[in-house]
């Protein structure tokens, strides 16, 4: 099923850590990926996000239900964010 893009699922526990992180980095790209989706908490940086990302990957981030979270998640770079209130949530993000 070519037409479809797949990522990785990953709550990149103990990424805090610089040997971890190149683990991480290592088993995803080993993965045959085109994407990653991250646990919203996982501590990490945007440059370690943007060398996962590549030329042309996905990044999502779950479950994100605070807006100091999706707006920390946005300014990282996900493409998508992944909520149980979508609409509330939306709304909170544009300040209506």
């Amino acid at each position: 099923m070519p037409q479809y893009r797949v990522c990785w699922t990953s709550n990149l526990n103990g990424i805090a850590t610089a040997t971890t992180a190149e683990r991480y980095l290592a088993e995803f790209q080993a993965s045959g990926a085109q994407g990653l989706g991250l646990q919203a908490d996982a501590p990490v940086t945007e440059e370690w996000l943007q060398r996962v990302r590549g030329e042309d990957g996905i990044l999502a981030a779950w479950t994100v239900n605070e807006v100091t979270v999706a707006r920390r998640m946005a300014a990282l770079g996900v493409d998508f964010i992944i909520t149980d209130r979508p609409g509330g949530l939306r709304r909170e993000m544009s300040g209506k």
